[in-house]
């Protein structure tokens, strides 16, 4: 990696490099900077090193934000500021960090430079299938035996990468129930497509999902998927930078509804916001128009329907019971709290239950 940055510093006539980590990785930090103290013992980098570039990097240990992974919150958080995205233009290669010009570029692009100088073109794009060629970083976590982080080849069967790589699904492939190929902002694929996906960026769009960053996510039968989905959409709403009305309404309208289903507030398809709300691309249900920030579109979500209706229809948490401390129901413990006028709070912080305890409780009442 610290060759490809002299490399790509030096194509672009550039003497300073920032490596920007987020702060959960503290031991990567390290490692990296232990690396770095090598380079620079060696005379590799540095003033009047030996490859005839004076070339300095540092390493930056970010807070830990989501929305530092957009270019202009990460140039923000690296300035001390709060992690938002800038407005633009002026576009970071125009004025990035402390206003000078900025390419920002990920680690794993920078780190095959020095690779594909020495065997060629040719020999990186010989890996996968057309136009989906060369190598990729991919996570592997979740219900697997063995998670791990490993480069592979463009186009790899989903089921050799985690049959090889990872041990196998925990209790076996028949206890598959879906995987999410490619972080949490790509839809899921069932069991059945898992068998002949390939991880590649064509093979996954006609599955209706996405490559991504290629972090896997499995899951097996003994997962409660409607609750994993809910907590993505926490994550999500969470994370969220609040700049945009379509981002910050929209992650709490799918917190609201999909996290009273997770959650066991509600349970109820008929709970869910209309229909016309849902439709891909439209509302802010689904989070576009994104003008500032690249907070990704949840996409585990809405595609939860078209993957099979019986899978979310069948699903009924059970309502808790509420403690009968109140008069709303009379003081009789253990009723359907969806019946008590005096419920406790919804995912979205008012009252009632759900979508709100007035059209539950006509609901129940018929």
């Amino acid at each position: 990696m610290i060759e490809g940055c002299l490399i790509a510093s030096r194509a672009m006539l550039a003497h300073t490099c920032y490596v920007y980590i987020r702060g959960e990785y503290v031991r990567e930090r390290e490692v990296l900077e232990e690396a770095i103290k090598q380079a620079y013992e060696a005379r590799l980098i540095g003033k009047d090193n030996l490859n005839g570039w004076d070339f300095d990097i540092y390493v930056h240990h970010g807070g830990g934000a989501y929305i530092c992974g957009d270019e202009t919150a990460l140039m923000e958080s690296f300035e001390g500021k709060k992690g938002q995205p800038r407005l633009k233009p002026p576009f970071p290669a125009g004025a990035g960090i402390y206003g000078c010009p900025t390419t920002v570029n990920n680690v794993e692009s920078i780190a095959t430079v020095g690779a594909i100088l020495r065997r060629g073109a040719g020999w990186f794009s010989s890996f996968g299938r057309p136009n989906n060629t060369g190598t990729k970083l991919m996570c592997v976590s979740g219900h697997v035996n063995r998670p791990c982080n490993v480069e592979e080849v463009m186009s790899i069967p989903l089921k050799q990468l985690i049959e090889e790589h990872c041990g196998g699904v925990r209790g076996g492939w028949g206890n598959l129930k879906a995987v999410i190929p490619g972080g949490s902002s790509t839809p899921l694929i069932p069991a059945e497509q898992c068998e002949t996906a390939l991880m590649d960026f064509d093979s996954l769009k006609e599955l209706k999902s996405g490559l991504g960053t290629a972090a896997v996510i499995v899951m097996d039968k003994d997962a409660d998927l409607v609750k994993a989905i809910a907590r993505l959409s926490y994550f999500y709403k969470h994370e969220s930078c609040g700049q945009c009305t379509p981002c910050r309404e929209g992650t709490g309208w799918m917190w609201r509804g999909d996290g009273a289903h997770g959650l066991g507030r509600g349970g109820d398809e008929r709970d869910r916001p209309p229909a016309r709300r849902r439709q891909p691309g439209r509302g802010p249900h689904h989070l576009r128009p994104r003008r500032r920030g690249r907070l990704a579109d949840p996409g585990p979500v809405p595609p939860l329907p078209q993957r099979g209706r019986g899978r979310i229809t069948t699903y009924r948490a059970p309502p808790p019971a509420c403690a009968g401390r109140h008069a709303g129901c009379g003081g009789v413990g253990g009723m359907d709290v969806r019946r008590c006028r005096l419920a406790l709070p919804s995912p979205g912080g008012g009252k009632g239950w759900g979508w709100g305890w007035r059209r539950i409780s006509r609901r129940s009442l018929r």
